[in-house]
């Protein structure tokens, strides 16, 4: 629509070598290969109003299992912990 062409779809994330490491070991100890389709979620927001609701986060994380056979990784802060549990009890 404005003309802009998009040649590059790669996303690339840097964290550091120990950041590295631990996610490898966690991906590892939960059984995620790199054959596994993974998908991140991240339900939490700074600001509360921009939050989607987490019920809504379980319902599509469950339909991307079933559809893609995705595993689901979830993604945020020390914050946000209490929110991935209850993510977690609420998705299968």
């Amino acid at each position: 629509f404005l003309g802009v062409e998009n040649i590059d779809t790669n996303l690339e994330v840097w964290v550091s070598e120990k950041k590295q490491n631990n996610l490898q070991n966690f991906l590892r100890n939960n059984k995620v290969t790199k054959e596994d389709f993974i998908i991140g979620i991240n339900p939490g927001s700074t600001r509360l109003s921009r939050r989607w609701p987490i019920e809504n986060f379980a319902i599509l994380a469950d339909e991307l299992k079933n559809k893609y056979r995705a595993k689901i990784v979830i993604t945020g802060n020390q914050n946000e912990l209490e929110l991935a549990r209850k993510f977690n009890k609420l998705s299968r």
